[in-house]
């Protein structure tokens, strides 16, 4: 709502949202795009509380840990609004695997444990481990998929620490679009790939795409070869974008962009191969 006034008062210049936080919202729609997804985290963040909670299992699971890994490995608990903090939490708890399910095997007396609403208090006063969490580890499917839950979330984790750093430029928004929408066509569940993709390219269509496809076009590495689709992407269309952003941030019409863009487009010097190399590939100083 604050980027929409904003354009009517200063048109010259684009706002554009956080995509940070665009990215973090594409992670949210893994889940709402799955309810397998969403009961297998639920799970793992449980069993991540439920051991964090409770000095007895922290020592027991380190125990564990120190006999089969030779090593500690914390259970890492999630934030709120972090969603690559979820990557680590489900990396974590797949890391002990063989630990935890050593330890349910240990504590799997179900027919006497007590029952308790309130996991976490349990976890406390009980020296016997709850039999919801012992169901959990010893589910296999379980693990199947946290397994597959933590390689759908990496390149969502991947982009989000490009998108965070100082020097995160607009062609890797689209590089890191191009990485979910391509992950998410690769998957074999069709009804997550269906409901992911609808999502995602409902995300793409609020995003300013003519700027973002500009950002990658005037990359000297990148140009025009990562489009599967020379129809829809043409040079018309990248000279206009071009002309219009330049008339709306500097207020006066280009002299010879188009001649510039299409040399630019045949590699002719002084945007070609040789060129590149002289500027060490850096997009600013081209």
């Amino acid at each position: 709502m604050n980027r929409k006034r904003l354009r009517h008062v200063h048109q010259d210049i684009v706002f554009l949202p956080c995509f940070v936080h665009q990215a973090n919202l594409c992670v949210a729609d893994v889940f709402k795009s799955s309810p397998k997804f969403l009961e297998t985290s639920k799970k793992a963040t449980t069993i991540v509380k439920y051991f964090n909670a409770s000095s007895i299992f922290t020592k027991d699971l380190h125990d564990e840990q120190k006999r089969i890994y030779n090593k500690y490995i914390t259970l890492i608990q999630p934030g709120d609004t972090r969603w690559n903090s979820y990557y680590f939490c489900y990396q974590s708890v797949l890391k002990n695997k063989r630990a935890l399910k050593s330890l349910a095997g240990r504590n799997d007396f179900s027919d006497i444990t007590v029952m308790h609403d309130d996991l976490i208090a349990e976890a406390n006063s009980n020296k016997i481990m709850s039999s919801v969490i012992v169901s959990i580890i010893n589910d296999s499917d379980f693990w199947l998929n946290l397994a597959e839950l933590e390689q759908i979330l990496y390149p969502f984790c991947a982009a989000l620490n490009i998108l965070q750093r100082d020097k995160a430029r607009l062609y890797d928004v689209l590089h890191s679009f191009g990485y979910f929408m391509q992950c998410t066509l690769e998957n074999n569940d069709e009804n997550y790939k269906g409901m992911m993709t609808m999502r995602l390219v409902n995300r793409w269509k609020s995003w300013e795409q003519p700027l973002l496809i500009l950002s990658f076009f005037l990359h000297p590495s990148y140009k025009l070869r990562f489009f599967t689709s020379n129809d829809k992407i043409s040079h018309i269309n990248l000279n206009k974008w071009a002309q219009y952003y330049f008339f709306k941030w500097f207020g006066e019409k280009p002299i010879s962009m188009i001649r510039e863009l299409l040399a630019y487009k045949e590699n002719k010097f002084s945007f070609n191969e040789s060129s590149l190399q002289e500027l060490e590939k850096n997009p600013l100083d081209y």
